[in-house]
């Protein structure tokens, strides 16, 4: 085999395998931004159906949901910025709130119920976002192998 065959070959395989990594890498960020979005739901989806059935909300689900916003900031190494929005507004939401005016005080059970249900459809659709520009935000350096 010649040397520019021999070149031509070894870049066709850098290319390859750069690629392969890149893609990896990639769905690996989409399922790291996808599963601290979930983090967020669940307990959210908990409170606004107590809320909108009119059930008894208690002071550790909220704080349970402080602590959670908490905790996903600070997993929050992506940077995704819409998600730091998500949370900035929940944590608004509860900011003077305590689980006794949310069980009695109307004006503030329709404003938890309101605040919740909207950001939890963003955070479903910050959930089916494309994460690309995350990705892009770590500007990936490029491994280098000898062949």
């Amino acid at each position: 085999m010649e040397a520019t065959e021999r070149a031509r070959v070894r870049d066709s395989v850098r290319q390859k395998v750069t690629t392969q990594e890149e893609t990896e890498v990639r769905e690996v960020i989409a399922s790291m931004a996808r599963d601290l979005r979930a983090q967020l739901m669940g307990p959210i989806s908990f409170v606004l159906e107590k809320v909108k059935k009119g059930e008894s909300v208690n002071e550790r689900s909220l704080n349970n949901i402080r602590r959670i916003c908490d905790r996903v900031q600070g997993l929050n190494f992506l940077g995704d910025a819409k998600l730091d929005e998500a949370l900035r507004e929940l944590q608004g939401s509860l900011v003077g709130v305590t689980a006794q005016e949310v069980r009695t005080v109307d004006g503030v059970r329709a404003q938890v119920a309101t605040a919740f249900s909207a950001i939890a459809t963003e955070i479903k659709t910050l959930a089916d976002a494309d994460v690309e520009s995350m990705a892009e935000s770590l500007k990936l350096g490029r491994r280098r192998f000898r062949i």
